[in-house]
């Protein structure tokens, strides 16, 4: 069938990687209720992103946050972020006497330094 061994080794790696490859190359397929409940969540956090905007204190104008440092550990087995945030920011005024942060309900703060 073949004229030299050449041509059947390159034959033979042609039709092996054509038909193997393209079968990890599939799109991955997404669950149609996972994808309507990531954009839910998406479209709620970013509601009460715009509410957090539209309820600032004028405290919050007395500073310009530069930098947020994460630190985050998810615990998958029961639904649990824990993590270190260390926010740097700069004072636009002579003198700032506290720094107002918004949280939402289930974000509990435990510890806080400066």
């Amino acid at each position: 069938m073949f004229k030299n061994l050449k041509t059947a080794v390159v034959f033979s790696f042609f039709i092996i990687f054509f038909t193997h490859v393209p079968s990890y190359a599939q799109k991955p397929q997404i669950d149609v209720n996972f994808k309507k409940d990531l954009i839910a969540r998406k479209a709620e956090h970013y509601r009460r992103l715009i509410l957090n905007e539209k309820t600032k204190t004028a405290n919050q104008d007395l500073y310009d946050i530069k930098y947020y440092s994460l630190d985050l550990t998810p615990d998958p087995a029961t639904s649990v972020l824990d993590g270190i945030v260390e926010i740097v920011g700069e004072v636009t005024v002579a003198s700032l006497n506290n720094v107002d942060l918004n949280f939402w309900d289930e974000m509990p703060v435990t510890d806080i330094y400066c």
